[in-house]
């Protein structure tokens, strides 16, 4: 197995990770009365600055990860960079800051 992140019946890798980001904060959660989900429960604003707050997360700690296994850290950082200045109102080709 080594360093890979195992997921169902195979290796997580780079086009999983970006699935992941294209859903981050949607997730739904078990509790005592059932299947919650954040997401459902917030208007287009609020979904907006949800998913805003999840992508600096996992960018926060996507910096500090080390190993990856078979996922290409620099497609998915860029990926999540690019995600999150258009979701703070950039432009496509526009210059990202991090």
């Amino acid at each position: 197995m080594g360093n890979y992140a195992l997921y169902g019946s195979g290796v997580w890798g780079t086009q999983d990770e970006l699935r992941y980001l294209n859903t981050i904060g949607e997730h739904k959660k078990t509790s005592k009365e059932g299947m919650e989900s954040v997401w459902d429960k917030l208007s287009g604003a609020g979904r907006k600055e949800w998913k805003i707050k999840m992508l600096e997360g996992y960018l926060t700690g996507a910096r500090k990860r080390v190993n990856w296994g078979r996922i290409n850290s620099n497609d998915v950082i860029n990926y999540a960079e690019q995600e999150l200045h258009l979701k703070n109102g950039g432009k496509i080709g526009e210059e990202i800051k991090t």
